[in-house]
């Protein structure tokens, strides 16, 4: 799950842009909340960054590079046997993407997420050959989608900028396109018109993916962001959507260009969520996992880390693997009042331990 967009689709006029969005509206902004700081394992020395690269098969499967597994051993930080990938969303305030490829890999990270715009600015091909030195994997791409804009020149903006991040993907060898529908436009209440056009705007750029052997990864977001981010906001209608956009109507699993994303944080809610993951069977190309904070005071950004909430993360793990996925979970943590102020190793510390057992 993501949980930004590139240039403020539903934002009124004149606000910020950028790669990650700005804290929304405070839920309780008069009261802090106290809480232990998370455990996290010593190491006794640092690893540095490996070469190699990772390859994944069409079901989410990853071979981990030969000299990530021998880091594990050498360092006891992830098991090898139990890959993990990181989102740099999760370090975003510390960490530049070379300082995040470095610092995941030499913890025996095993996969990365990236952001299109983080890669630009170092370059689509340079990022690309850092990252397989690293030994890491492209384990999602972000942001594509974003197409719910009535404006004609918007929309083919968004068109152009969805190309270009299919193009990315490509180069980076990343296992999908993490792909949200969009807002409401900014004055707009047209919540059908809105996502007849979403899905008519990833209809027009599935052919693009097609050719690139590019993933198109549908990420439905929790409802309580439906009109600023997503007008997708459950696993049912993002199953639909994958069924209506299928070539040939075959639903059986990924290929055609098109998968499903489960993101904990934007699921967990859902009373329908075990039918809905059992129906995307073959489908789920990326798993991403934080925790919903019981006293949450940031609509987007206070996410938690894994067991730190009330998400029963082991179980929708054990659903989404029931239904063919295997590849990495993906710690994707937005968290501008805690975990974006840490020590960004602190934090990939954390991270590592929490998939051990709370994941």
């Amino acid at each position: 799950m993501i949980d930004g967009d590139l240039a403020g689709v539903g934002r009124p006029e004149g606000r910020s842009g950028g790669w990650i969005p700005e804290p929304a509206t405070r839920l309780r902004d008069d009261e802090e909340r106290e809480e232990e700081s998370p455990p996290f394992i010593r190491h006794p020395g640092e690893g540095a960054p490996a070469t190699g690269s990772g390859t994944h098969g069409a079901t989410g499967s990853y071979d981990v590079p030969r000299a990530v597994n021998e880091r594990c051993v050498k360092e006891m930080t992830v098991p090898a046997d139990r890959p993990i990938s990181i989102n740099i969303v999760t370090t975003r305030e510390r960490w530049t993407l070379a300082q995040a490829i470095d610092g995941y890999a030499g913890r025996g990270v095993a996969g990365i997420g990236t952001w299109s715009e983080a890669v630009r600015e170092m370059g689509t091909a340079q990022a690309a050959r850092r990252i397989r030195d690293a030994g890491l994997t492209v384990t999602g791409h972000l942001v594509g989608g974003l197409l719910t804009d009535a404006d004609p020149a918007a929309r083919r903006a968004r068109i152009d900028d969805n190309l270009r991040v299919i193009e990315e993907a490509a180069e980076l060898g990343a296992r999908c396109v993490v792909t949200i529908a969009g807002g409401l436009p900014a004055g707009e209440r047209d919540l059908v018109g809105a996502r007849a056009r979403a899905l008519d705007g990833l209809a027009e750029i599935l052919p693009a993916a097609r050719a690139a052997g590019v993933t198109l990864g549908l990420e439905p977001l929790h409802p309580m962001i439906c009109a600023a981010r997503s007008v997708l906001p459950t696993l049912e209608m993002a199953n639909d959507w994958y069924e209506a956009l299928s070539a040939d109507g075959d639903t059986s699993g990924l290929g055609g260009g098109l998968g499903v994303v489960v993101d904990v944080y934007a699921v967990w809610w859902d009373p329908n969520l075990a039918r809905e993951i059992d129906r995307a069977k073959g489908r789920i190309c990326a798993f991403h996992v934080s925790d919903w904070l019981a006293e949450t005071v940031d609509l987007r950004l206070d996410r938690g880390m894994m067991g730190d909430g009330v998400i029963d993360i082991p179980g929708i793990r054990g659903m989404v693997e029931a239904a063919g996925f295997d590849g990495m979970p993906e710690v994707e943590i937005f968290s501008a009042r805690d975990w974006w102020q840490r020590d960004p190793d602190e934090v990939v510390r954390t991270a590592i331990e929490r998939c051990r057992t709370a994941v």
